[in-house]
């Protein structure tokens, strides 16, 4: 009963999440065991000025699976494959 308690409180996170504007709150979607993400950001917009270092270390604090990279890729679309990976796990359509 638990389980789908906490699955059916990430659906509604993630529903209250779709179609956020930039300086619209983010409602945070909890880690598995239940915890909140540590450093978890508030807006949008403050994940879009993020680099890809930080988006990366966002997506290891909420435990998504990062996106790999071949080497010598572009940052700019390294950046734009975390923010997808990132807007699709908080319900943000990307």
């Amino acid at each position: 009963m638990r389980a789908q308690f906490a699955s059916l409180n990430i659906m509604v996170i993630r529903s209250l999440n779709r179609n956020l504007r930039h300086d619209d709150p983010i409602v945070a979607v909890p880690l598995a065991n239940g915890n909140e993400v540590p450093d978890f950001p508030k807006t949008l917009g403050r994940v879009f000025c993020m680099d890809v270092q930080e988006l990366h270390k966002l997506l290891v604090r909420c435990e998504v699976a990062v996106p790999q990279f071949e080497p010598g890729a572009e940052e700019a679309e390294m950046k734009r494959e975390l923010i997808i990976s990132f807007c699709r796990h908080i319900g943000e359509r990307p």
